[in-house]
């Protein structure tokens, strides 16, 4: 009468090994920071990404290494480190990595981790002589790979990983709707895409140190640019904002499709008349779309009382990060959808 019940998926189902790897190297690569995906009975889904020269060259290199290091895993999935209950462990060696779920619906399809990372500050060089006794290796060499480790905060870690796995589950939540309706997309997979443009946006906050940011999208049929997604900003001014191609810099940039710096010092007069906000030191606009054509932007703004300044090197760094998360979005999806820009109109 009411026939079985459909199987869920498995994490293999949905992304193919080759899809995944990139979108995993990507988020890797934002971060800077090794990723690994882990499938539920603890074996790696894809080569690690990112991985450290000290995990690389020293600890796996040694004998050491492999019999504290082999099992860099939660006890649950067949390691040796205890999973705390911020969902971190320490591995034998003193580095921190943060660890999580990753679900379609209830059921866990896979596991992040993220790490190793130093935590808030690194210790002395002289600190690891012992653990470069134990590893037969130079000292000075040793430190040079632990020097390149990323140092991070704790509400940082656990904030990049929360947004990774958002990412990571709108991505397979797309992929089993898709594989269920084929080219159709569910209405509901529209309310998803405006908490992902949230997700987007908190990781550009992260990565950039920005204080305050928005994203605006392009409305084709009415020309004009309205926030969908906003931190910072008066309510007032998410509602009310409607910018007309060709007036502003954000309909500038987006128009242009380049991404643009805002500052005191800039000497572009077309830019300079819109300077009209002096509570802001700088800015950023990263127009996002297709080479061809953007289809919307996100705006980040440093407060005057910031230590953050933007500089031309932050903005080429910011500019690649979202489009490396759009490629992201798109890429499960290329062989369903004839172009990005196609995919991207389905999900606007």
């Amino acid at each position: 009468m009411f026939g079985r019940p459909r199987k869920q998926p498995d994490f293999k189902d949905l992304v193919n090994d080759q899809d995944w790897q990139k979108i995993q190297d990507i988020f890797s690569s934002m971060t800077n920071i090794s990723l690994r995906t882990i499938d539920p009975e603890g074996k790696l889904i894809t080569t690690p990404s990112g991985q450290s020269q000290l995990c690389q060259n020293f600890l796996k290199d040694s004998t050491y290494g492999m019999e504290v290091c082999g099992d860099c895993l939660p006890t649950f999935l067949g390691g040796k480190s205890v999973v705390d209950r911020n969902l971190s462990f320490v591995c034998p060696s003193g580095f921190h990595n943060f660890f999580a779920p990753v679900k379609l619906n209830t059921k866990v399809l896979a596991y992040i981790i993220l790490g190793p990372v130093v935590l808030v500050m690194r210790k002395p060089k002289d600190s690891y002589k012992n653990l470069a006794d134990e590893l037969d290796a130079d000292l000075d060499k040793l430190w040079d790979a632990i020097s390149q480790v990323r140092v991070i905060s704790f509400h940082r870690a656990q904030t990049l990983m929360e947004l990774i796995v958002k990412f990571s589950e709108f991505i397979l939540a797309l992929a089993h709707e898709n594989s269920r309706d084929g080219k159709r997309f569910p209405a509901a997979l529209f309310e998803r895409f405006k908490g992902m443009l949230e997700v987007l946006l908190d990781l550009a906050l992260q990565i950039s140190g920005a204080d305050m940011g928005s994203i605006m999208l392009l409305d084709k049929k009415k020309e004009e640019l309205t926030i969908r997604a906003a931190r910072g900003l008066p309510e007032s001014v998410i509602k009310n904002t409607h910018i007309k191609l060709g007036n502003g810099l954000c309909a500038t940039a987006v128009m242009e499709n380049r991404p643009l710096l805002i500052d005191d010092k800039l000497s572009d007069n077309r830019i300079k008349k819109y300077l009209n906000r002096p509570y802001l030191k700088s800015s950023m606009i990263l127009p996002f779309g297709t080479e061809e054509e953007a289809i919307g932007a996100i705006n980040l703004g440093a407060l005057e009382v910031s230590p953050v300044r933007f500089s031309p090197e932050n903005l080429q760094v910011m500019h690649k990060v979202i489009g490396q998360a759009v490629d992201a979005l798109y890429t499960p999806f290329k062989e369903h959808m004839p172009s990005k820009s196609a995919y991207l109109e389905k999900l606007l």
